[in-house]
């Protein structure tokens, strides 16, 4: 059999150690027909299915004043949207950035604040 050394038991009891129970999850809205990253950071709304799709992932939560996992958003002053999808499944707490509840900036192909949160 294969044996363990000191270093694989210490990655093991590293990661027994990590009980990290938050997760950011970045999710994009992509338009029939949307081939490029570009097109899809531009989408200012979802479509009926997309907005299901949220509904079933997690509850919208409004950002201001939210006082659970915000994984990066501003619960202040409104800087990075007014509302996101907050899950918390099994004592696991999961902030969805979603593309489209994040700010669009006019003039911004690239979307960069919107993508600095997503990825």
């Amino acid at each position: 059999g294969i044996q363990s050394g000191p270093c694989e038991e210490q990655l093991v009891r590293l990661d027994e150690q990590c009980n990290e129970k938050t997760y950011k999850v970045g999710v994009m809205y992509c338009r029939a027909g949307q081939q490029t990253e570009e097109e899809m950071y531009n989408n200012e709304e979802g479509g009926p299915a997309f907005n299901e799709f949220l509904d079933v992932i997690g509850q919208r939560v409004r950002l201001k004043g939210f006082n659970k996992y915000k994984a990066g958003l501003c619960n202040k002053n409104d800087s990075t949207g007014l509302y996101s999808v907050y899950s918390d499944f099994e004592g696991n707490e999961i902030m969805f950035h979603v593309s489209t509840l994040l700010p669009y900036t006019p003039n911004n192909r690239q979307q960069l604040p919107r993508k600095r949160h997503i990825g």
